[in-house]
């Protein structure tokens, strides 16, 4: 049994397509446990809370809790493994996914080398267009990510993130934001692209891709410019915008 951390119960709602920032359902089964002494029927209401990532780093004992720790963890217990150092390098699930990036993206030099991110999970580094390959190989064959990501782009950055709004705005699209500027979108059947701005600033990648996917054929929406990059502000007033000029 769980013990819930520093917030009330309540009844269980889950909902997919509701976003709760940095906050995670977190089940406190065994609680609310209730015998009719008349008929003998025992009935059990299950509960839960809401918690926030820091609740759940200090319960994992992990510096810092992610979407990642969440998938990691699952995966470990699904095939078997110890959950205990499956951030490091040299553990089974790491192994893995080393090896299934390495093989997507094998015909541009593969994986070149293995970090660590901002989270404390391994990643890969690998040509631009390798990691283009890679995106638009799962993007049109792995239907499993294809279907998880469009049908609930809101769990894939968040309602204000601009990889969700370009997904919304686009049906069929996939999209995602990574670290130092990394930005990738693919839309099955028609464009691939993959930005990384050589500075790592992040407020350049989503304009640049909604630019490229336009100049592909893709009918992103002009009015979605201005929220898929923070306004540039002086003495905390916008002045001006980022804009693409590619």
């Amino acid at each position: 049994d769980a013990q819930a951390i520093g917030a009330l119960q309540g009844d269980l709602v889950f909902d997919y397509d509701e976003y709760r920032p940095n906050q995670a359902l977190f089940l406190n089964s065994g609680s609310d446990v209730a015998r009719d002494e008349a008929t003998g029927t025992v009935t059990h209401g299950v509960t839960c809370t809401w918690i926030d990532s820091d609740d759940v780093t200090e319960w994992l004992g992990i510096e810092t809790a992610t979407a990642n720790d969440t998938a990691f963890i699952a995966t470990c217990v699904a095939e078997g493994w110890d959950v205990d150092g499956h951030l490091t390098p040299t553990h089974p699930l790491q192994q893995h996914i080393t090896a299934v990036i390495d093989e997507l993206c094998v015909a541009d030099g593969g994986v070149r080398h293995v970090g660590v991110d901002g989270c404390g999970a391994p990643t890969h580094a690998m040509a631009l267009v390798g990691l283009a390959r890679a995106l638009h190989t799962v993007a049109r064959d792995v239907d499993e990510v294809r279907t998880a990501m469009t049908s609930h782009p809101v769990l894939v950055a968040g309602p204000t993130r601009p990889a969700t709004m370009l997904m919304t705005a686009v049906p069929g699209l996939i999209a995602k934001d990574g670290a130092e500027g990394v930005f990738i979108a693919s839309l099955p059947g028609v464009a691939t692209v993959v930005v990384k701005v050589a500075d790592g600033a992040v407020r350049a990648g989503a304009p640049v891709a909604a630019s490229l996917l336009r100049g592909a054929g893709v009918a992103v929406p002009n009015d979605l410019d201005s929220d898929l990059a923070p306004p540039a502000r002086g003495a905390g007033a916008p002045v001006g915008r980022v804009r693409s000029l590619v």
